[in-house]
């Protein structure tokens, strides 16, 4: 290659990486084509760049640059990667892929720079690790409305009991009327039975005096029935009460929380940790992490299991809602908040926990159909990229995500015909 040629290739390196202050490099080589392709796609998809270049022009195109640290000691043909939405995020992409030994086998982490510090393979699975802008936003969004919700229950809560004290004081008063009328119309008996005892002849007051003493026993039967009524009438209040409360807290119920996005998974052990240190496991069921199986193909063929989260951001725990289990719940790093309409929470129906966890009272025999994921649907546009039809195209014609293979329509000859290939080789055009 010529000094011009050479000169030409670092200028434009140079451009490219004008700004860039963070990267990590990578060994791509031994990736054959279509893994190469297939990497780029998926780089390119987060935002994320890479460029294969050679050491020598490199560190010549990054001299004096935040850059030039992460080139020095390194040798031979390597690709840098930049760009994302954040280093964090490039770093998670990186070592994603590196993870994915059936498909980029041959991808790996040779260090980086960050901040102007080299950074070590090791250093740059450690950055993997760390929460991403958008996780750390999460975190600090989390952590300004957690107090003002927690004022708002508190608030809620106390607004609550003077509810239920004014109630059971209404209902005590409503007693005390009861109480006070029964007694009115006995006094009014006494005295009546006074004057009249003043006003009859001496002979008489025996024979009257027989006479009110069955009356002022009646009136004293009728004034305690009337008290022990109102007095079931009070209990039959204050206990309908208190079983309205144990229906809506005293029963294991299905919950949804918002969490950070990518640490479903950790932030159930925590809650699950927190639970048992603050001994609350008779409050709490299970707690779910929404996911489903899904078969992958790799390029030989080699089909995999992996589970596939549901609904990203979110956990499902079954519960008693009470102030301690609301508040360790809460105060969990990484929780956000329950679902549900007001700021109250609001369970799952029974519908929606069968579907979703796949909690069901008949259990079906045999193995459960496993989903493909294969990125096309009926009618897409697509190329062979690999095999006896390479360079063809045609039409999704039908999809088998039990085994991976889709049949498209091509032209032979002047004809449609139907051809049945591994989902992993086409492409979209």
């Amino acid at each position: 290659m010529s000094k011009y040629l050479k000169q030409l290739i670092t200028d434009q390196l140079s451009s490219e990486l004008e700004g860039v202050t963070d990267c990590v490099l990578v060994n791509v080589i031994g990736l054959s084509a279509n893994e190469t392709v297939d990497l780029r796609k998926q780089l390119r998809e987060k935002d994320i760049r890479i460029r294969v270049v050679k050491n020598s022009m490199a560190m010549r195109a990054v001299e004096g640059t935040a850059l030039a640290p992460a080139f020095e000691g390194a040798n031979g043909t390597l690709a840098v990667c930049y760009g994302g939405e954040d280093f964090v995020t490039l770093v998670k992409e990186v070592h994603r892929h590196q993870k994915d030994e059936d498909n980029f086998e041959q991808f790996v982490a040779k260090g980086g720079v960050m901040d102007g510090e080299t950074l070590t393979p090791e250093m740059v699975a450690e950055v993997s690790k760390w929460p991403s802008r958008e996780e750390q936003l999460s975190i600090l969004v989390g952590q300004l409305l957690g107090p003002g919700r927690t004022l708002l229950a508190q608030l809620e809560s106390g607004g609550a009991n003077l509810a239920a004290q004014i109630d059971q004081i209404d209902g005590s008063g409503a007693s005390d009327d009861a109480e006070g009328s029964a007694e009115a119309p006995a006094e009014e008996e006494a005295s009546d039975d006074s004057d009249a005892e003043a006003e009859a002849p001496a002979e008489e007051e025996a024979s009257d005096d027989s006479d009110e003493e069955p009356s002022s026993e009646e009136s004293a039967d009728e004034e305690s029935d009337e008290v022990e009524e109102s007095t079931e009438v009070t209990q039959e209040n204050t206990t309908h009460d208190v079983g309205d409360e144990e229906d809506v807290t005293g029963t294991m119920q299905w919950y949804i929380l918002k969490v950070q996005v990518n640490r479903e998974d950790s932030i159930r052990d925590a809650l699950v940790r927190r639970i048992k240190m603050h001994g609350l496991e008779e409050f709490f069921g299970d707690v779910v992490v929404p996911t489903e199986d899904i078969a992958e193909f790799n390029r030989s063929g080699k089909r995999r299991i992996v589970k596939k989260k549901l609904f990203p951001g979110y956990i499902m725990v079954n519960m008693i809602i009470n102030d301690d289990t609301w508040f360790l719940v809460r105060e969990t790093s990484g929780i956000g908040d329950f679902t549900g309409t007001f700021g109250k929470p609001t369970p799952m129906s029974d519908e929606e926990v069968r579907r979703i966890i796949q909690i069901d009272d008949e259990v079906e025999e045999g193995e459960q159909q496993v989903k493909t994921a294969i990125p096309f649907k009926k009618g897409d546009r697509v190329r062979v990229k690999d095999g006896n039809f390479q360079n063809f195209e045609g039409e999704v014609d039908n999809i088998d995500e039990a085994s991976g293979r889709v049949t498209i329509i091509v032209s032979i000859f002047g004809r449609s015909t139907p051809v049945e290939l591994e989902h992993w080789q086409i492409e979209e055009v």
